[in-house]
């Protein structure tokens, strides 16, 4: 009779767990959010990946939208053509479960990846280009939106197979790096977010040291450069050189084994370089970085990024012509503190000649002296430089070829040219700006017809008699022009072009108004000049030119725009006439644009322009002055307990200097500004012209409207120098570029202010601030936070990528973000995802949690009941069975 009492309880025990795990399961469907697949997929880990050579390295979801990228390479032995192949993206389910196939298309002459080969699919291949101007792989073109926090995607073949499929890990802030692309793992085991910024189109370099080394080919392919989401020169700049198996994990990063170990200051027709070499038998990460010259100021350094391998070489392209000074200067490595890592000062015998390069010896040995040294002409960038023996060796071997060239050489430049040289163009310009240069007045002597052919920086020829080209980047830019005759004579020239913000030669400077006679001291003469330009112009190597007699204007002369420039006889030593006089404006090619003449000149007035026309005022020379609406011209007014006189309809008010953060708010528009903080926000987070520092109270906001910025990191302590403007009633800062911006350290410490929304007032305006309180609502771009006393608004700026999807209403959350007034209502702007933090179920969600729990209690009550029932049922059932087969099993006995 036990064993049928213990089968009955049996049986109801297993009816009941059924049941039970049924009810638990109905329970969570109803207290738990849906989630999506994407979000699941995460945690499932789904992954597939076929027996091909061509697999995902490394992807760049952290990008703003249309610069993300994915990095692809052949692991294997033969080329392989990807023609018709696809990026496929789940895309949040977006697709009706199928997800999305994004055509892949070559921007080259093929799709061929050769073996060992880095490739990139783009979102936008023209974006990618500016971001990564030295990228030297394939480029695949494409049309997608990568999540940082982690989606499903893959790689498909021509006939639409998987080639590789999986769900990558979050990764926010930087590239997600794959640690062995031989390893079908896709968890954090195998895949890590970068320290600094990204490794794309080379090996892949991890800077912890828990993780398995990764193991690559022999020759490790060439590298190039990162940038900010704006247009500028990329400051990041990498290339590696060395053979060998090596591990990619530093333990520990010992950054005094890098030495700067050859530079060219003054290359023939590229840009200067200087190549680093380690000494260590351990790989370094050179992320943060900095490659400086003599004038040692952080601004004016280069940021690197990248590795270099152990016993190898890094090429690091200074992407201009003048950076290091071609009669001596001094190369600098400093690591992100500003300490000096390495360091080579070179002038008198140590200054090498055009296309020669200073290298060391013997590579890395370093006794800190000018013997270390050697000028060459065999140049070995990313390569063992040659020994001071094998060199002379060279040299005695091919002594006479190098006589027969040097000779040649100087005889070619005591042969007078072939042509009449004529070119018409500008010698400098502002980045961006459209420059012509036409070479119509070049003739031959001999009566022949002329051919054209131009060469860009980037090897593009273009055939033709006129070009016009624009500059991305700032410094000095060659152009090549090789003119060939049908009389059968040939002649090359190059042309520079110096671009760099101001330096436009077709700047909108006018003469506004000259005082050739004033009452008494002539000393009191003067020509003023006016900026109807868009931007500021630097005026050096401009002129004022009266009669025969010329002032040339001196270095940093700018002039901001709208603003006026007054120049005095004790400066020019012009005696300007008291008959018929003229006056003249040349830019830096001698080139006249504007002449203003005058006859008969009133005492004790100037000739000014106003209202379009030309007549004798009262004198109104200086800055120091306001636009009043409705004040004409020459009326005497009151400003600032001052009688002034009423300028021109554009003169502007200068007044004091701002030197603090919270005066940059108080300060009127076109006040100068000299102010120090520390950064808070890059560029191309809220937008692509500004970025915000911040002094612990307030910040501000610094504008520059060609996104001229030096490498800025957050954290970074800065002075700027600029002039107070005002957009979408926010004050600001403008500056002129880059040279505006000085990095004096690095990596300082920010802590947001804790606010109370109901006690915000101006004086935090700008700052880092952190607000905590429940999500009362959320829309596409927007969300309101109430802590209980009061609510404010977060806003989600685009580029700032906020991922909304993370949180709901009534959930309590942490937020940190730049405080703005915008129309009158304060906001919260955070720089990421990670400045947004779940702090729990908030008070309203907690209750909409515990009515469902309650509304679910009848049902798994009743649920409860029926499982008692069922199981007293197959109780008696199986008694009853019980009972009948053993009366049959005792009568089968007899």
């Amino acid at each position: 009779m036990r064993w049928r009492k213990h089968l009955s309880i049996c049986v109801i025990l297993l009816g009941s767990f059924f049941i039970f795990g049924q009810s638990e399961r109905s329970e969570n469907e109803f207290s738990l959010p849906s989630v999506s697949r994407k979000y699941l997929s995460i945690f499932n880990n789904y992954v597939f990946a076929a027996n091909s050579d061509i697999v995902i390295t490394e992807i760049g979801a952290y990008e703003p939208s249309g610069h993300e990228w994915i990095e692809i390479w052949n692991k294997g032995a033969e080329p392989l053509d990807i023609t018709g192949w696809k990026f496929w993206e789940f895309n949040n389910g977006n697709s009706g479960g199928n997800g999305i196939n994004h055509a892949i298309n070559a921007t080259g002459t093929d799709a061929v990846l050769a073996p060992d080969e880095y490739a990139v699919i783009v979102d936008n291949a023209i974006n990618f280009i500016f971001d990564y101007p030295f990228f030297t792989g394939s480029i695949f073109d494409s049309s997608f939106s990568l999540v940082e926090y982690g989606e499903e995607i893959g790689i498909k073949d021509g006939e639409g197979n998987f080639v590789e499929q999986f769900t990558y890990i979050p990764a926010p802030n930087f590239s997600l790096q794959r640690r062995d692309p031989f390893l079908m793992d896709y968890t954090s085991a195998n895949w890590q977010q970068h320290s600094a910024s990204n490794t794309i189109g080379s090996l892949n370099f991890f800077a912890s040291t828990s993780s398995p080394e990764q193991t690559v080919s022999t020759t490790p392919p060439i590298t190039t450069s990162t940038s900010s989401a704006s247009g500028t020169v990329s400051e990041q700049i990498v290339s590696s050189g060395g053979t060998g198996s090596q591990a990619v994990e530093p333990v520990p990063q010992n950054l005094t084994s890098l030495k700067i170990n050859e530079f060219v200051a003054d290359p023939e027709t590229e840009n200067e370089w200087v190549e680093l070499y380690n000494t260590a038998q351990m790989s370094i990460d050179i992320a943060g970085t900095m490659l400086c010259d003599n004038r040692n100021t952080t601004s004016t350094c280069k940021k690197l990024t990248g590795s270099v391998g152990p016993n190898s070489w890094l090429l690091v392209d200074l992407q201009t012509r003048s950076f290091l000074n071609n009669a001596g200067d001094s190369a600098i490595l400093k690591d992100s503190a500003g300490s000096i890592i390495d360091r080579i000062d070179y002038e008198d015998e140590l200054v090498p000649d055009e296309g020669q390069s200073l290298a060391r010896k013997i590579d890395g040995v370093d006794t800190d002296s000018d013997s270390d040294w050697v000028i060459t002409n065999m140049l070995t960038p990313g390569a063992a430089n040659i020994a001071m023996q094998d060199q002379a060796a060279a040299n005695e071997n091919t002594s006479s070829q190098k006589t027969a060239s040097t000779t040649a050489k100087t005889t070619i430049k005591k042969i007078p040219s072939v042509f009449v040289w004529n070119i018409n163009f500008s010698s400098s310009a502002d980045i961006n700006e459209m420059v012509t240069l036409n070479a119509e007045g070049i003739a031959d002597p001999r009566g022949g017809s002329l051919s054209f052919l131009w060469t860009l920086e980037n090897g593009q020829k273009i055939v033709g008699p006129e070009i016009k080209i624009s500059f991305v980047t700032s410094g000095a830019h060659r152009v090549g022009l090789f003119v060939t005759s049908t009389s059968g004579y040939g002649e090359e020239k190059k042309i520079e072009i110096t671009v760099g913000t101001g330096l436009s030669q077709h700047a909108d400077i006018i003469i506004s108004e000259i005082l050739p006679n004033p009452d008494g001291d002539d000393n009191r003469e003067f020509i003023e000049l006016k900026n109807n330009a868009a931007g500021p112009v630097n005026l050096f190597g401009w002129f004022l030119r009266v009669g025969e007699k010329e002032y040339a204007f001196l270095e940093n002369t700018f002039i901001a725009p709208g603003n006026f420039l007054v120049f005095y006889k004790a400066v020019t030593k012009f005696s300007l006439v008291n008959t018929t006089g003229k006056v003249e404006l040349l830019n830096k090619d001698k080139a006249v644009v504007d002449l203003v003449k005058y006859e008969e000149p009133v005492s004790g007035k100037s000739y000014a322009l106003t209202g379009g026309e030309w007549r004798w005022v009262d004198p109104s020379p200086g800055t120091e002055l306001v636009q009043i609406a409705g004040v004409v011209a020459g009326e005497k007014i009151i400003h600032s307990g001052k009688t002034i006189v009423a300028k021109k309809s554009a003169v502007k008010f200068a007044g004091p200097l701002v030197t603090t953060i919270a005066g940059v708010r108080e300060a009127e528009k076109g006040q100068p500004a000299k102010l120090q903080g520390i950064v808070s926000v890059l560029p191309n987070v809220f937008g692509s012209q500004y970025f915000y520092i911040n002094d612990g109270t307030g910040g501000a906001q610094i504008y520059q409207n060609k996104k001229d910025f030096p490498p800025l990191g957050v954290g970074d302590m800065v002075e700027i120098v600029g002039i107070v403007s005002e957009a979408n009633g926010i004050k600001r800062v403008n500056v002129r570029s880059s040279e505006a911006i000085d990095i004096l350290s690095l990596n300082n410490k920010l802590d947001p202010i804790l606010v109370n929304p109901e006690e915000i007032d101006d004086s935090v305006a700008g700052a880092l601030v952190q607000v905590e309180g429940e999500i009362t609502e959320i829309k596409s771009t927007f969300m309101y936070v109430d802590n209980g006393a009061g609510e404010i608004k977060v806003y989600f700026k685009k580029n700032a990528k906020i991922n909304k999807q993370q949180f709901k209403e009534g959930e309590h959350v942490r937020v940190i973000g730049i405080l703005e007034k915008v129309q009158d209502e304060w906001q919260v702007w955070p720089r990421s995802s990670q400045d947004l933090e779940s702090l729990g179920a908030g008070e309203v969600l907690g209750e909409k949690i515990e009515d469902q729990n309650l509304n679910n209690a009848p049902n798994r009550y009743l649920i409860v009941t029926s499982v008692g029932i069922v199981g007293l049922f197959l109780a008696l059932l199986v008694k009853t069975k019980g009972v009948a087969l053993v009366g049959w099993l005792k009568k089968k006995d007899k």
